[in-house]
């Protein structure tokens, strides 16, 4: 589907209400595969946050940034190519879990 612009939440008088209502607009139309929920449904850890999955299944390590680090990281462009890389990781890590999983046959 072709869109202008990324639907917003309207306020309570707009109409549109929960949470779950505009992640189901911008991906209507769209195959969206879910490896958290997913992977609860397939393995059993006592865990199921990207790192401790990563490190259980995939027997790779992640490195995890705090939230309080953010001002900092953006102060040098050094620190902000580091966390570029951090994400481009957790999102190759997502990807090869979503393989092992075999999740995409199950999710169509």
């Amino acid at each position: 589907m072709k869109r202008g612009s990324i639907p917003t939440r309207k306020s309570d008088q707009g109409g549109y209400s929960g949470s779950q209502w505009v992640p189901r607009l911008v991906s209507c139309g769209r195959l969206l595969v879910d490896t958290f929920v997913s992977s609860k449904e397939l393995v059993r850890e006592t865990s199921y946050d990207l790192g401790h999955l990563a490190k259980r299944q995939l027997k790779t390590a992640r490195v995890d940034y705090d939230d309080d680090m953010l001002p900092e990281i953006y102060k040098t462009s050094e620190k902000l190519l580091q966390l570029v890389n951090h994400t481009e990781t957790d999102t190759f890590l997502t990807f090869k879990l979503m393989l092992h999983f075999n999740i995409l046959p199950l999710t169509k």
